[in-house]
Formats: structure tokens, C-alpha cells, sequence
């Protein structure tokens, strides 16, 4: 009578995979690949960082946008709104082209030291509490999520 518990040949021992289980796990591995692949191109494209720091400057009815940007680099656009309390955008709205400093609207200006942007929005009467909210735009087409922030 054979013993039923009898070891496995040395060749054997470590021979578990068949080959329908060695298709399976293959499967299973480009699976996971495939997943991972996904959400890196997925969070990839929603990586487009926000401005670091912004301030509003009015010098006697003439404002200037402060925009501390991530990078000098990365870049296209740049998105200012500023808004009396919840109505962004009805005291000034524009969206500059990264770098363009000729062929702007009239009463606005642009300039970058680095990565220290100056936005010059013209003429605008600022209220006494306001919101402003900036975003940038990179390469791709990609807007950051807002800096926003109210100021008075």
C-alpha cells in the first residue's frame, strides 16, 4: 500500500503552476498593470498645480493682481476673476496669456519676474469685501483648481 502523504520528487516540489494557472495569474498581473497605467495617466492630468500666493493691489483706482506661480516653466494661462461677495467675476474677469506682455486690452499689463507674475487689471472699483480666484492653465489644457480667497 502507498503512503498517501508521500513527498514530491525533488523536480516536482516546486512545480504548483499549471498552465491554466499560470495563464490566469498572467492575466491577472496585465490586469493590474493596465489599472495602475490608467490612473497614473488619469491623476497625470489633473496634476496641473495652482498658484502659490496671491495678493490685490489698488493704488488709487488702478489694481495689480499679484500671482505667485509654481513654476516659470509649466504654464499657458493664467485666469483672474474678482467678484463683489458671491458674484465672481462682475468687478473684473480676464485670462492672460502666459508671458504676453504687448496686445492686451486697454488699462492691463503683464509682468514676470520669475515666478512672481504682476497683472495689471486697469480701472476697476474694488467694493469693500471681494473674492478673487485665480487658476493657471497648463500645456495640455489642463486648469489647477482655484486659488481663491476674499480680501477687504
Amino acid at each position: 500500500m502507498k503512503n498517501k502523504h508521500q513527498r514530491l520528487p525533488e523536480t516536482d516540489r516546486y512545480r504548483l503552476l499549471t498552465p491554466a494557472s499560470g495563464f490566469l495569474l498572467f492575466t491577472i498581473v496585465q490586469f493590474l498593470l493596465l489599472m495602475c497605467c490608467m490612473n497614473v495617466d488619469f491623476c497625470m492630468a489633473q496634476a496641473v498645480a495652482p498658484p502659490l500666493d496671491s495678493f490685490v493691489k489698488d493704488e488709487s483706482g488702478t489694481v495689480t493682481v499679484f500671482v505667485a506661480l509654481p513654476d516659470s516653466t509649466s504654464s499657458t494661462e493664467i485666469e483672474v476673476a474678482i467678484g463683489s461677495k458671491n458674484n465672481i467675476g462682475d468687478l473684473f474677469s480676464h485670462t492672460y496669456a502666459f508671458d504676453q506682455t504687448s496686445g492686451l486690452p486697454a488699462g492691463l499689463s503683464y509682468i514676470r519676474q520669475g515666478t512672481d507674475v504682476f497683472l495689471g487689471a486697469g480701472a476697476i472699483t474694488l467694493t469693500d469685501a471681494y473674492n478673487v480666484k485665480i487658476r493657471l492653465k497648463d500645456g495640455s489644457g489642463n486648469w489647477s483648481s482655484y486659488y481663491d480667497y476674499v480680501s477687504n
